[in-house]
């Protein structure tokens, strides 16, 4: 009895192979690609002529696969020669291309078909196997369709893998893998051109040269690791050069700018801008005679509490003398003040400071710069003459808390001589933002105050927030009388326009009380006078110009013979401000420390062109001077001569300011919009040979901003 084909033992060869073998291998030579001669001469060989004739593979030119045998196909079952090495080998095709088309095909039947034909005959076998029938995975790659193939396998479909036996025909039940049974199989692809063993990054598909990829070139990789390691490296050099110490003086900051002006660090005498030891006038000294007698003499004690105000809700806070705002302080111009502040419990220490009046340095009441913060259980005595105007006071230690808290209140100088005029109501309007809530003195609202018809009523405006704010009179027209403590030269009446008070800034209105009464409006608040205080109105569109409002008069110094010019250039970039990164404030395009400190000598003139690029409004204030107003985007000034301390700097708006060096010492020079105090918009105006002992940090934990 014959043994069936199928079943024969792995290591057996049948006799049909073995002469086939003998009858294939003369015509070997012809396929290999190192006798091309008939390709040269252009004939075409009688083996390849006979397109449906089919050669048995040599069996011994064939390696093993799983469910193979000795003699029988490779596991693509593909015809023709080729060698298929074990991993880490290349793989080569040894046999030129040709028609390959399987025997189930030129016998016109399709894999399915066959398939379909052994199951008809065996029906025991129509849910089992071949017996050595073996499942593969589906060969990386494209699909090879070709004549017959089934085209309805989707990627990754599992073929199966039966080993051909003996005789030089296929059987046509064998299913080749994928289901591919003709066509042409995808050619490896050839090698891209690089050193031997680089990677491209691409796996290869089955039956391609394989690239090792174990062994990159090492050039490549130190190059990468060197540029990291440079990188690494500035960038930590970077974070550190941009951390603060935690104690500096503020003579250490900065690059000096002597805006073309004669002076340098070593006529200034310190250190931290080159000028060797300390040395020059201690601002600690710059204080008022000592043995002059106060004419006015105030005890305020600040405290942290728990605030409760009508309308607002409750909040942590800052009380002077048991209220916010604090007590309003009165003195007459060239009075000497001395003001007596205790701390009684604000962990973080306190100061006052005087904005703009024009204070000693020594008096000024910034924390690190003119003086320590006020310890709990400290006190401090100011004292100062005083100038005519409507100014302010507020802590400059840890700012933006303290002055959004409550530490703060308002000083009113009236002219020396001038007693009360009973035909005058005088008012003061403190803007202040509690907890989210807008009030005039502490009520939100509108706060009525009285007064006759005909009354003449001076409003002394205040602005303590950090934003400007628009103010409009509702019933009445008015007039402003003075901005930032200095009178406007002939006002004339406004009406239907508001006027803008920048962060930190004054405005005095005046106006007639009608019979219906009337209103100074802030968004949020107001202050009424007259019956009933008068009523309500939308803000007006239009807004008064300043630059262009009242009469010139005779000025006190010509611009024109400034002999410094400064640039104040206000922008915005990323960086790192003491070690943390963000968008930071920039003053001439450094990030604090790294700041223009502006040099003066005593009585000078000098000019400040102030420019605003940041995408933001900045209320600029200048302590211990009053700047002139020149021009503004070029436009040259036309009205009463406008001065300020507080400058209202509007995205893309240039001013150009002037004034006279006639304060000596060491000034801050800041947004108030005090966040942005903190976030670096500050530097300081110094006086060449003046310098200060006080330091930032220390064991009195000053933190000006």
């Amino acid at each position: 009895m014959t043994a069936d084909p199928r079943t024969r033992p792995a290591g057996a060869t049948s006799p049909t192979a073995v002469a086939a073998t003998a009858r294939r291998t003369p015509q070997r030579a012809q396929h290999t690609r190192s006798a091309p001669a008939h390709r040269r001469s252009g004939e075409r060989p009688a083996a390849e002529r006979r397109s449906h004739e089919h050669t048995p593979p040599n069996p011994g030119r064939h390696h093993l696969r799983p469910g193979g045998a000795p003699g029988g196909l490779s596991r693509l079952g593909v015809r023709g020669n080729r060698c298929l090495r074990r991993r880490g080998r290349r793989h080569r095709r040894l046999a030129p291309r040709r028609d390959r088309r399987s025997a189930a095909v030129r016998r016109g039947l399709r894999p399915g078909r066959a398939q379909h034909q052994r199951k008809l005959r065996d029906p025991d076998r129509r849910d089992r196997p071949a017996p050595d029938v073996v499942p593969h995975p589906r060969p990386r790659g494209r699909d090879v369709v070709g004549a017959g193939a089934r085209r309805d396998r989707p990627p990754g479909h599992p073929g199966l893998h039966r080993p051909r036996v003996g005789g030089p025909r296929a059987d046509p039940r064998v299913q080749r893998p994928g289901g591919v049974l003709a066509g042409r199989l995808p050619r490896p692809p050839a090698p891209r051109p690089g050193p031997p063993g680089q990677s491209h990054g691409r796996r290869p598909r089955h039956g391609s040269p394989r690239v090792n990829r174990s062994a990159p070139t090492r050039r490549p990789r130190r190059i990468v690791a060197a540029a990291v390691a440079v990188l690494v490296v500035g960038l930590g050099a970077y974070w550190w050069s941009s951390r603060l110490p935690a104690t500096y003086s503020m003579m250490d900051m900065g690059h000096l700018d002597t805006g073309g002006g004669a002076g340098s660090a070593a006529a200034m005498g310190h250190a931290g801008h080159g000028g060797g030891s300390a040395s020059g006038i201690d601002i600690a000294t710059l204080v008022p005679d000592p043995a002059r007698v106060a004419d006015v003499h105030y005890d305020l004690v600040a405290r942290a509490a728990r605030v409760q105000l009508p309308g607002v809700p409750p909040f942590d806070g800052f009380t002077l003398n048991g209220s916010t705002p604090g007590p309003t302080l009165t003195a007459a111009a060239g009075d000497l003040v001395e003001v007596r502040v205790t701390n009684a419990d604000i962990a973080e220490g306190m100061t006052l400071h005087w904005h703009g009046v024009d204070v000693p340095n020594a008096m000024d009441g910034v924390a690190g710069v003119t003086q320590d913060a006020v310890a709990p259980g400290e006190s401090f005595t100011y004292r100062f003459v005083v100038q005519v105007g409507t100014y302010w006071y507020h802590s400059h230690q840890v700012a933006h808390p303290q002055v959004s808290g409550g530490l703060f209140g308002a000083l009113v100088v009236a002219p020396a001589g001038a007693g009360a005029d009973p035909g005058v109501l005088d008012a003061v309007a403190l803007m202040h933002t509690y907890a989210g809530v807008r009030t005039i003195d502490g009520l939100p609202g509108t706060a009525v105050r009285g007064g006759a018809p005909g009354t003449t009523v001076r409003v002394r405006v205040i602005n303590t927030d950090p934003n400007p704010a628009p103010v409009w009179v509702a019933g009445a027209p008015f007039r402003v009388v003075a901005v930032d403590g200095r009178d406007v030269h002939e006002p004339g009446e406004v009406a239907g326009r508001s006027v803008v008070v920048t962060a930190g800034g004054r405005a005095d209105l005046e106006m007639v009380i009608p019979k219906a009464g009337v209103r100074v409006q802030v968004a949020g608040a107001a202050l009424g006078f007259g019956p009933g205080g008068g009523t309500e109105a939308p803000a007006p569109r239009a807004g008064l110009d300043l630059l262009h409002y009242g009469t010139p008069t005779a000025l006190p110094f010509d611009p024109a013979s400034a002999v410094r010019t400064f640039e104040y250039r206000i922008g915005r970039r990323y960086g790192l401000l003491d070690g943390r990164l963000g968008a930071w404030w920039t003053i001439n395009g450094g990030i604090f420390p790294d700041v223009p400190v502006y040099l003066v000598r005593a009585g000078e003139i000098v000019t400040f062109r102030i420019t605003n690029d940041s995408g933001e409004v900045h209320p600029m204030h200048l302590h211990g001077h009053h700047m002139l107003v020149l021009s503004r985007d070029g436009e040259p000034a036309t009205g009463s001569p406008w001065w300020v301390d507080s400058l209202n700097v509007e995205h893309g708006v240039t001013f150009e300011v002037a004034l006279v060096a006639g304060n000596p010492g060491v000034w801050m020079d800041h947004c108030h919009n005090l966040p942005h105090a903190a976030q670096g918009l500050m530097t300081h105006l110094m006086y060449e040979g003046y310098t200060t002992h006080f330091v930032i940090g220390g064991p009195h934990a000053n933190h000006p901003e």
